[in-house]
């Protein structure tokens, strides 16, 4: 067992979250719920997590940069920033305090993690698996499993494609087994698999008579997807190809991307105006 499981009743006290993205935001949202005071702690805040301070009294936002002095009076600590320095003084200084702290994605700075969260209160379940979802077992015992990506917010990019790779290949690495998750059950996951978990697999996620016409054009003549053959189209998808191979999307039946151009939207506009407003949230 890597992990004890407790429940910690942080109720009324003090904790950090130093970092002031959507990820820190979420685990300030987390404390947050479960009672306690957050003091959130960013030379910028994004406006996601400013939204916390308006929204719930428990928030205090310190709009510097981290100080040890943050710690005092806390019970715990997150780290959450882009900057590995910052997180892996703020994991030092907890410790040397004896305080719980948790650097969010780096494990081996953790002296606890945040399980996923099952919440029917009073019932909540709290489930851990080291941070990888033991996929085979699930799939065996008949869960509904889908593969989806953790948005840009997380991990810099929605590219499922990558997705696929990632799952398949980290599967293998842990088990050492390079027949865990094949590519065409890994292929699964992001299509029929995903529409059961979603609950319409009768109207998506394959291409049969009567069901909606959503399809993905994807192009395998690039130079990373050759040579290929029929055989080998499936590996070609979940290993190979990427986001940007995809040169048409149809959604029940409408077009809305040919040729590797939005139809609906000017592509150009959208990213301008995403700059834009990154500018405003971070104040770059």
């Amino acid at each position: 067992m890597d992990y004890l499981p407790i429940f910690m009743n942080l109720r009324g006290q003090r904790c950090l979250v130093v970092g002031g993205g959507a990820v820190a935001a979420r685990k300030a949202s987390l404390l947050l719920k479960a009672g306690a005071q957050v003091r959130v702690v960013a030379p910028r805040l994004t406006a996601v997590i400013q939204a916390l301070e308006s929204a719930i009294t428990e928030v205090e936002l310190i709009r510097v940069p981290f100080n040890p002095r943050h710690l005092d009076g806390c019970a715990l600590v997150v780290a959450a920033t882009d900057r590995q320095a910052v997180n892996r003084r703020v994991h030092a200084l907890a410790v040397a305090r004896g305080m719980p702290v948790n650097v969010v994605d780096q494990p081996a700075l953790c002296s606890f993690i945040f399980p996923a969260i099952v919440d029917r209160a009073p019932l909540i379940i709290a489930v851990s698996s080291g941070g990888v979802a033991p996929v085979p077992e699930m799939l065996q015992a008949g869960v509904a499993v889908a593969l989806g990506t953790d948005s840009a917010l997380s991990n810099n990019t929605a590219d499922l494609f990558a997705e696929m790779k990632t799952a398949s290949l980290l599967h293998k690495a842990m088990r050492w087994d390079a027949g865990v998750l094949p590519a065409q059950r890994t292929l699964d996951l992001v299509t029929i698999d995903a529409a059961r978990a979603l609950g319409v697999s009768s109207t998506l996620g394959s291409i049969e008579v009567g069901k909606r016409a959503d399809l993905a054009v994807v192009s395998l003549r690039r130079p990373h997807t050759t040579p290929f053959y029929p055989a080998n189209v499936i590996s070609h998808l979940v290993y190979s190809s990427r986001g940007s191979d995809v040169q048409a999307t149809i959604v029940d039946g409408r077009v809305l991307m040919a040729g590797g151009v939005l139809r609906t939207v000017d592509e150009g506009t959208v990213i301008e105006r995403a700059q834009e407003t990154a500018k405003e949230l971070l104040g770059a």
